[in-house]
């Protein structure tokens, strides 16, 4: 797993949108990369649930890359967004889109 810190984003999801899904990584992957931010770890989906994990040194730099294409795409717009502010354990805030 890796360390430091971790934005991850949490979101109601139907399995039929994979495709949607899809798009949607590359289109988040392609704004970490070109802010520098951190990086795109995967995707858990299951029980009608998503979640994208991201890592990299600042949580608040990946935020700032991936909200607009979180808020623009209907699969995260309300999403619940967690900055983890270290390893696993460490301080974190919860945010809503």
């Amino acid at each position: 797993m890796p360390t430091g810190q971790a934005l991850i984003v949490q979101s109601p999801f139907r399995d039929e949108a994979l495709d949607d899904l899809f798009a949607l990584e590359d289109e988040l992957i392609a704004a970490v990369n070109a802010a520098g931010a951190g990086e795109f770890d995967g995707n858990e989906i299951g029980a009608g649930r998503l979640i994208l994990y991201f890592y990299g040194n600042d949580c608040e730099s990946i935020l700032k890359a991936v909200r607009p294409a979180l808020l623009a795409n209907p699969i995260t717009s309300s999403a619940q967004i967690t900055l983890r502010f270290g390893p696993p354990g460490s301080v974190h805030r919860i945010e809503q889109l």
